[in-house]
């Protein structure tokens, strides 16, 4: 698959080209060359490709002509797509020159998109590059079940970004204040139980957007505690059991139990929880006592203050980027098949999104 977004080509910039305007011209010139390379899908009504092409015909450029009309062909496929996408660029010529977003449509004036980079496939941001394969290359370019037909058999592109870590939200301003690129950032929550506040990185991002939304960033808080807690059952056990003990083999039956509850999304699956977490005196103490209960555990494992019993055993900090290996891929077939619907919920929100942001079409050969 590839990414990136598509354009509709609207009436009032369809007039601009008809009537010679330069800016218009070179615009459309520049977005169908990038059709061409496949970074990006084009998409207008009849009326106005008409009127685009009797232009080109006019002026003798039958090699612009018989694109205009090979892409064409396709656009009754495309329509659904207006409603489906959650985000896309509509080409006009309305006089107010600065991007503008009313629901899921970005206006955009040619003389801003010729002095932009939004001809570019826009860049994922996240955490770290490994997050931003997982959301792309693993679940979005997969999960499709529940995903609107128009949607599912879009192509996808990366464009990665890594923020690094608690600094993601430094980035995501940038975008947002240069206003030369399309940017959509993902990031989790960090939260370890219910009633607590989102994590700081999280929280640095929203609050990038708290007084106002840039028409060409958007973000999306996923409610786990990490990038870890998305990856199917299977992969996470699969590489917990590799050199472990039948001991320690057993031990990791109570993440599977918890998988199926809500708490999964709380799980500080690379920490884990000993004892000694379920001994303070604080929400988190209070809610992971209950939960582990809940999934048939015997609580307290010991009365030391300092207990160091292993409840909840940790996973390897490297599982992420080793389930991302090529020889690793077969976890991604499954996704579809995910018995959690919070999880699905988690999936549907995601590849929905970059679908949307991240889509394009196959180049066009000469």
């Amino acid at each position: 698959m590839d990414n990136k977004m598509l354009f509709c080509l609207g009436k009032s910039f369809a007039n601009s080209i008809a009537a010679g305007d330069r800016d218009s011209i070179d615009c459309l010139l520049r977005m169908l060359d990038s059709r061409k390379r496949g970074l990006l899908l084009i998409y207008s009504s009849n009326k106005a490709i008409d009127l685009i092409v009797a232009y080109f015909q006019q002026s003798g450029d039958g090699e612009t002509v018989e694109l205009l009309r090979t892409m064409s062909k396709k656009f009754r496929h495309k329509k659904q797509l207006l409603k489906d996408l959650t985000a896309f660029v509509l080409v006009g010529c309305s006089g107010k020159r600065n991007p503008r977003r009313r629901g899921n449509v970005i206006h955009v004036a040619p003389d801003f998109i010729n002095k932009s980079n939004v001809l570019y496939p826009p860049i994922l941001l996240g955490e770290n590059l490994t997050d931003c394969e997982l959301y792309a290359e693993g679940i979005s370019k997969n999960f499709i079940d529940g995903i609107p037909q128009s949607l599912s058999e879009l192509q996808l592109f990366d464009r990665f970004e890594s923020g690094g870590g608690n600094s993601t939200h430094y980035s995501y301003s940038r975008h947002k204040q240069k206003s030369m690129d399309f940017c959509f950032c993902i990031v989790d929550s960090d939260r370890a139980h219910p009633s607590k506040k989102l994590g700081d990185t999280a929280k640095f991002v929203v609050n990038v957007d708290k007084n106002h939304k840039s028409p060409l960033c958007d973000n999306l808080v996923i409610d786990m505690y990490s990038a870890e807690n998305l990856l199917p059952m299977d992969e996470i056990e699969r590489q917990f059991n590799v050199g472990k003990s039948q001991q320690q083999i057993s031990q990791f039956a109570i993440a599977k139990k918890i998988r199926g509850m809500n708490s999964w999304r709380h799980l500080p699956l690379k920490q884990g929880i000993n004892g000694g977490d379920l001994k303070k005196v604080d929400m988190r103490s209070q809610y992971w006592a209950g939960e582990l209960k809940a999934a048939g555990m015997t609580l307290p494992c010991c009365e030391d203050p300092s207990c160091s019993c292993n409840l909840v055993p940790s996973i390897s900090d490297k599982t992420l980027a080793t389930a991302l290996k090529p020889e690793n891929a077969g976890w991604r077939s499954k996704l579809n098949r995910e018995d959690s619907q919070y999880i699905r919920s988690d999936y549907s929100k995601i590849s929905t999104e970059l679908r949307s942001w991240l889509c394009v079409g196959a180049p066009i050969r000469s």
